[in-house]
């Protein structure tokens, strides 16, 4: 059997079309936010506090973050120095009703700090600003 002509063009532009498939919109976004971390108010820990460096006083080394589904699993995680005061977690699935939870730790990996904010709403190839999320003193004196 031979093919006429115009049954091999489409035969070669519908493999042309299954193999350049060019799906460049993403179904991710990111969240961006400010970090604040409170000063306690017990006299031991209110004593460390000597400086505006509150990450320095308080030996906080890194800021660990997590966004949290309705059902409480994560879908997104990263991490960065508590000196950033700021962060952004990429790829983060478009969806709503999300919770970003922050943990901050000090040497040896203890979290001593944590904060979260709630009801955030991602859409995909966006930023989402979600504001100051403010972090307090979990550890103990």
């Amino acid at each position: 059997m031979q093919l006429k002509p115009h049954y091999i063009l489409c035969i070669i532009l519908f493999l042309t079309a299954c193999s350049n498939n060019q799906h460049t919109s993403t179904d991710t976004g990111s969240i961006t936010f400010n970090i604040e971390l409170a000063h306690t108010t017990t006299a031991l820990s209110a004593a460390l506090a000597t400086s505006s460096d509150i990450c320095s006083d308080y030996g906080i080394t890194n800021i660990n973050a997590s966004v949290l589904n309705s059902t409480g699993a994560a879908v997104a995680t990263d991490s960065w120095p508590c000196s950033a005061n700021e962060g952004t977690i990429t790829d983060v699935p478009a969806g709503s009703n999300y919770t970003v939870r922050l943990r901050g730790t000090i040497a040896g990996g203890a979290t001593v700090w944590s904060g979260e904010k709630n009801g955030i709403n991602v859409s995909s190839g966006t930023a989402t600003p979600a504001g100051t999320i403010t972090m307090v003193y979990t550890g103990s004196d």
